[in-house]
């Protein structure tokens, strides 16, 4: 799942957030001091901020991505798993031709 975004760290909320919750995320996150000029990664990151909440609020693109966002961190969970998997054969195998 390369280029994964997890649109609950981008509104910086649980994935057990309600409707209101998203919402006033969303609304925190877009105050920009009008002060302020945008450049290009400011006006990127307001995009983002866009897209993950318009697919927050919405009940069934939620739905969908909610089963994309646990495989994800399933996958994740695996790969740490596999990895201290690997570590420790390679102990064992270190540790069985060592010579006593």
């Amino acid at each position: 799942m390369a280029g994964f975004v997890d649109h609950y760290a981008v509104l910086g909320v649980s994935s057990r957030a309600e409707r209101e919750e998203i919402e006033a995320a969303y609304i925190k996150s877009i105050e920009i001091d009008p002060n302020t000029s945008l450049d290009s990664a400011a006006l990127k990151r307001l995009e983002d901020l866009k897209i993950s909440r318009n697919l927050l609020v919405n009940p069934v693109d939620r739905s969908i991505y909610d089963i994309d966002h646990r495989n994800y961190h399933f996958m994740l969970a695996v790969r740490a798993i596999r990895s201290g998997l690997d570590d420790a054969v390679r102990d064992a195998e270190r540790i069985a031709n060592q010579k006593p």
